[in-house]
């Protein structure tokens, strides 16, 4: 039986905790890596206060006009109209940060008709999805306000313009 003895200037058990080697691979990393990116991706990255942003103190509104110009009673998944007003931050697909609309995800929901000219009010949304639905016409000018968005997908509709 082997005695352990201490190594007063490396200050461990020498027997009883041999060094080992430990090999870190890109393999360990990358799931790490991903999370941590993936969780940076939905932080909030802009916090300036525009007189003109909608908030989600006045943006029952704006969703309203939204419901109502696609013809909301008829999506797939249809909000609850009133939850529009008590809890606009609560409706399916949209996400606020703070008192902001940071997201709204609208895709393949059914909606039919024109996208409103108000949602350019959301100055802080970070994402936009109404891919694959039936909505037609122009993209409002008044989108270009949105200036802090990094996802836009309005494909596989009967828009015609562009985003800038």
């Amino acid at each position: 039986m082997s005695s352990l003895r201490r190594n007063p200037e490396r200050r461990c058990f020498e027997d009883a905790y041999p060094p080992q080697q430990v090999y870190v691979t890109a393999a360990h990393i990358l799931p790490i890596m991903i999370a941590v990116l993936t969780l940076l991706g939905f932080w909030p990255h802009h916090h300036h206060h525009y007189a003109h942003a909608a908030s989600c103190g006045n943006c029952s509104r704006v969703f309203q006009e939204l419901y109502d110009a696609t013809r909301g009673a008829e999506w797939t998944s249809a909000w609850n109209v009133n939850d529009i007003t008590s809890n606009p931050c609560g409706l399916t697909g949209i996400v606020c940060s703070g008192e902001s609309v940071y997201s709204i995800s609208l895709a393949g929901r059914g909606l039919v008709g024109t996208v409103p000219a108000s949602l350019g009010q959301f100055v802080f949304l970070n994402a936009i999805d109404f891919s694959m639905n039936s909505l037609r016409g122009t993209l409002p000018h008044e989108l270009s306000r949105l200036s802090v968005v990094d996802l836009v997908n309005f494909s596989f509709n009967a828009l015609s313009g562009s985003f800038s």
